[in-house]
């Protein structure tokens, strides 16, 4: 309630003179909303609406978009702030934007919020040259643009954004579209950081800006802790593998656990995939494979990859329906579109033995070579196998060598265990198992 009053507040400020002869009385509908009588408000803010007043009808936008003071209609709202946004209202434009991104009480267009967005940037509000700078950046509805990006990125910070200042830190930081300058981001880090940025807090951490060859390990943790603590759920991650030993320092699971949980809670999906596995596994934890199967279900669902392949994974049992079975190879394809080796090598394995999809060598192959690539070495030997018996693909004494090669310098149990009356795998392959993917 606070915010959102302080918020209203600060509207104000970007009241035109074409209506601040009505400002008085759109001043008594923010003193009832002040006072918690959102009604009275809402009444008063719809009269000067009504009449033509354009903070009023912005007011009027934000109280239906809300539902304070009126039943919550977020296309009603949308009317109100096209209404103030068309007379020139900063604010009213930028939220306006909002809602066509968002397709929030009407039709999602890009296109249309960026003309809105860079209305409102034009007239001086920060949030709104962020955005607008944001659709530059990445080319959301309208052509990509670095270096007009640039320009209302550093606007939008010079006007307070700490997201803008948090932007500016990382281009500049990773030098895009400008010359790398550690200096210039720690500068806007600082800011957005000093403005309440928790994610600025968590990169000046990770910056090296001592001279070469030095390395302030207890103040980077410090500052790792720091962000952790203010909620960065990253930070909070990170923390977890530090107490886990990681790292190489003085291990404490119950630290680790305590911050593997609260990025978890936040929707990390690296923590909530981890905090899964350690509830399925009963490892540091009380047991308990239902909240497990739900941590990496979350996981899963955001996009994290090795989620995706462990949800096919403990979906699949030798009673699974064939039903089931099309769940862990949709689930399984999805990992392996992120990369997953593991996730390859399962669906290559479905496929060479018909288990819950249709047995086929060529996609057998194709699943086995693409995780073999990535070095995975049950993946390897499966290749060298199928080499040998010329499985959908020609045989090849020297290919499958080479393969069952790579599978035990990666240490593969079978594989080893093949090569070991042949001499090892220096004597056999000719090769070290050290440095070879």
């Amino acid at each position: 309630m606070k915010q959102l009053v302080f918020f209203l507040s600060v509207l104000l400020l970007f009241s035109h003179t074409a209506y601040a002869q009505q400002s008085v009385s759109v001043a008594a509908g923010l003193e009832a909303y002040e006072a918690g009588n959102t009604q009275e408000a809402f009444a008063i803010w719809q009269g000067l609406a009504q009449a033509g007043n354009l903070e009023a009808q912005y007011f009027l936008g934000v109280m239906y978009s809300r539902g304070e003071g009126v039943a919550a209609d977020t296309e009603t709202g949308v009317e109100w702030y096209r209404k103030a946004a068309s007379l020139g209202h900063p604010v009213a434009q930028y939220n306006l934007g909002i809602a066509l991104v968002k397709g929030e009480g009407i039709a999602r267009d890009e296109v249309e919020a960026v003309r809105w967005f860079s209305k409102s940037a034009v007239n001086g509000y920060p949030p709104a040259q962020y955005s607008y700078a944001l659709m530059l950046a990445t080319g959301r509805g309208t052509e990509k643009d670095p270096g007009k990006s640039l320009e209302w990125f550093r606007k939008s910070a010079e006007g307070g954004n700490p997201e803008a200042m948090l932007s500016l830190g990382k281009i500049y930081a990773e030098g895009l579209g400008v010359e790398k300058s550690i200096e210039s981001s720690v500068e806007w880090l600082k800011k957005a950081a000093a403005a309440g940025e928790v994610e600025a807090v968590y990169l000046l951490a990770q910056m090296d800006t001592l001279p070469e060859g030095e390395e302030d390990v207890p103040q980077r943790l410090e500052a790792i802790e720091r962000a952790a603590e203010l909620g960065y759920p990253q930070a909070q991650y990170d923390l977890a593998a530090h107490h886990f030993g990681g790292d190489g320092s003085k291990k404490d699971p119950s630290l680790a656990v305590k911050w593997l949980t609260k990025a978890a809670d936040q929707g990390y999906p690296r923590a909530q995939y981890d905090l899964g596995v350690l509830y399925i596994e009963g490892t540091l934890v009380e047991a308990d494979p239902a909240l497990g199967l739900e941590l990496i279900s979350d996981a899963a669902s955001s996009g994290y990859g090795r989620a995706m392949y462990m949800k096919g994974y403990l979906l699949s049992s030798s009673e699974a329906t064939e039903a089931e079975y099309e769940q862990v190879a949709n689930w399984y394809r999805k990992a392996a579109a992120k990369g997953v080796p593991e996730a390859m090598y399962a669906l290559g394995y479905m496929h060479a033995h018909g288990e819950g999809v249709q047995a086929d060598d060529n996609l057998a192959y194709k699943w086995f070579s693409m995780s073999a690539q990535k070095g995975y070495a049950p993946a390897q030997f499966a290749l060298s196998n199928i080499y040998s018996n010329g499985d959908g693909v020609g045989k090849s004494e020297s290919k499958s060598r080479e393969w069952l090669c790579r599978a035990a310098a990666n240490g593969h149990k079978e594989a080893l265990e093949f090569i070991a009356p042949r001499g090892g795998v220096e004597s056999h392959c000719g090769i070290s198992p050290i440095g070879l993917e």
